[in-house]
């Protein structure tokens, strides 16, 4: 048995109104909640007392108040932060502070909401760490999102690690051609069949063989190089 946790906790800097429009995420959870335990409950009343900030970024939906605000939940049905949103006092500059944490971490939750309310902060990005109580492969990693008005790109380390492979994995298997300089026509570059020659009909080598050992040059001159040619895109 054993248990894997999200693990996030940064501070973003937003303005007045948008700092009513965090509070009000917890107020909104809490609304939609009690309406779930007690059909009596006014959603659309909770909804109005929210602040218009919050209503900007959430509008309503016809029949759900809250229909667009549990859109970016999992599971709208049971609206789950997976962190905490505390505000820490204003500056003197108008601007709130507010982190934000947990060790399950909603991360697509958590950028959905910055994204819609927290426009003046952006760009902004976030990092999180995905860890286990066990060590068990697999269960490590992590990564980072990046919003901004366009908006929101994810990032994981396993994708990082996977391009960094994909790239050693070209550098392994690049191309040479063999050069050589002529006092008379300049750059040469070797033809298996034709000897010296212009590049458009030189003989690419692979990585493997020219590093093989006991590999002899086709030909020897005293300005024999090397040339790697251009390494293919990473995927």
């Amino acid at each position: 048995m054993s248990n894997s946790y999200v693990h996030a906790s940064f501070a973003i800097a937003v303005t007045s109104a948008e700092a009513e429009a965090l509070v009000d995420v917890a107020r909104a959870v809490e609304a939609i909640e009690d309406a779930a335990s007690d059909p009596a409950v006014d959603l659309a009343g909770r909804y109005e007392t929210l602040s218009p900030a919050f209503r900007s970024a959430f509008p309503a939906e016809p029949g759900n108040p809250f229909g667009s605000f549990v859109a970016i939940f999992s599971d709208p049905d049971y609206p789950v932060l997976g962190f905490t949103i505390e505000a820490l006092e204003p500056r003197p500059d108008g601007q709130t502070d507010f982190i934000l944490s947990g060790d399950q971490f909603g991360v697509e939750e958590a950028a959905t909401l910055l994204f819609a309310i927290c426009k003046s902060a952006l760009p902004f990005g976030f990092e999180y760490a995905m860890t286990c109580d066990r060590l068990r492969p697999g269960e490590f990693g992590g990564g980072f999102v990046v919003i901004d008005p366009e908006g929101i790109g994810y990032h994981g380390t396993r994708d990082g690690l996977d391009r960094a492979l994909t790239r050693q994995a070209a550098d392994d298997d690049r191309c040479f051609v063999l050069s050589a300089r002529d006092p008379q026509h300049g750059l040469r570059f070797w033809n298996r069949e034709a000897g010296f020659g212009p590049l458009e009909h030189a003989s690419p080598f692979g990585s493997a063989e020219v590093e093989a050992p006991g590999f002899a040059m086709p030909i020897v001159t005293a300005s024999n190089v090397w040339m790697a040619l251009p390494r293919k895109f990473a995927p």
